[in-house]
């Protein structure tokens, strides 16, 4: 790994625990001042780490790269059923029980 990419991931890494943080406080006693934006934060930095690591490292590359799109789907399913309030069954659905294969797929890779 790159000095360079090396320097990303520890900005990137050190960026996710700052979201983290906040995602944690800002949902202590039911206080949502900053709405969803911690939490999309997390996961879209979690998402970027994990595709970097599928970009950048060769071993078990193919388990993290069913990672990134466990997080991916997650995130994309959330998205989608936050814009436009569906109801069940949506393409929201499926993509969250898309996440759980993804995952699946990644513990058994």
């Amino acid at each position: 790994m790159s000095k360079r990419t090396r320097n990303g991931l520890l900005i990137c890494m050190g960026l996710l625990c700052v979201a983290f943080v906040l995602l944690s406080f800002t949902t202590l006693a039911d206080n949502y001042a900053l709405r969803d934006g911690p939490y999309y934060a997390v996961m879209v930095l979690a998402t970027a780490l994990a595709a970097l690591r599928v970009a950048t490292f060769a071993p078990e590359r193919r388990a993290w790269l069913f990672v990134t799109l466990s997080l991916g789907s997650d995130l994309v399913a959330d998205g989608i059923e936050n814009a436009f309030s569906l109801t069940a069954p949506s393409v929201a659905d499926i993509l969250w029980l898309a996440s759980y294969a993804f995952m699946f797929v990644a513990l058994i890779d």
